[in-house]
């Protein structure tokens, strides 16, 4: 079931505990697996209060899924953009990432969780706003992919020769890996983690001598 897309990221208070409420039992429980009934429990209301915002539980996952791929893309944008050496900046951005990734745990292992689901929505659903979060997802690639080439180039690289589109996807992909393993109760040094999976996936790009 589809919403029109004028009602997309609810306004207010109360519609953002729906939604963290939402994004808690997605990533506890999965998409598949998560029922209305669940989260209005986690949200300690009834299914009334949930309907008052959204009409559908796709509806709440697109949300939930937009809402954590805007909140990477504003971690990364600023050091994307901003001078300096692409090295560092490259390194930089692959800490805010993991950063955000330990510390919106809830909407960032719901995403993580849910790329399937959503690869195949943004082709084939009829709602239009699948579609802008894949374009979400694209910016936020393209970011790495770019600062990517900056580093290769002042290596000395040409780029004809390096498929920077399948390193930016592997450096994601590895950084995203966080959301398998990393645990709130266990894992608790963030910096130190960013750091060392920062500079880890750097020197894959761009080995220091």
């Amino acid at each position: 079931m589809s919403e029109s897309s004028g009602r997309s990221i609810r306004s207010g208070e109360r519609g953002r505990e729906v939604l963290d409420a939402a994004a808690a039992v997605f990533a506890r429980k999965g998409y598949a697996q998560t029922s209305l009934d669940d989260i209005a429990d986690e949200l300690g209301a009834t299914k009334g209060l949930i309907y008052h915002h959204y009409r559908s539980k796709e509806s709440l996952l697109l949300d939930v899924l937009t809402t954590g791929a805007k909140t990477l893309i504003d971690g990364v944008r600023q050091i994307a953009r901003s001078d300096g050496d692409p090295r560092a900046r490259l390194r930089a951005m692959a800490r805010e990432h993991v950063r955000i990734t330990m510390t919106d745990v809830a909407y960032q292992r719901t995403a993580f969780r849910s790329l399937p689901m959503h690869v195949y929505l943004a082709r084939r659903s009829v709602d239009e706003r699948w579609g802008k979060l894949h374009e979400l997802r694209a910016e936020h690639e393209g970011m790495f992919r770019d600062v990517i080439e900056q580093v290769l180039k002042e290596d000395g690289r040409t780029l004809d020769s390096v498929d920077t589109r399948t390193l930016a996807r592997g450096m994601l992909g590895a950084l995203n890996w966080v959301n398998v393993w990393y645990r709130e109760e266990r894992d608790q040094d963030v910096d130190g983690i960013a750091d060392t999976l920062a500079e880890f996936v750097v020197n894959g790009v761009s080995p220091r001598p």
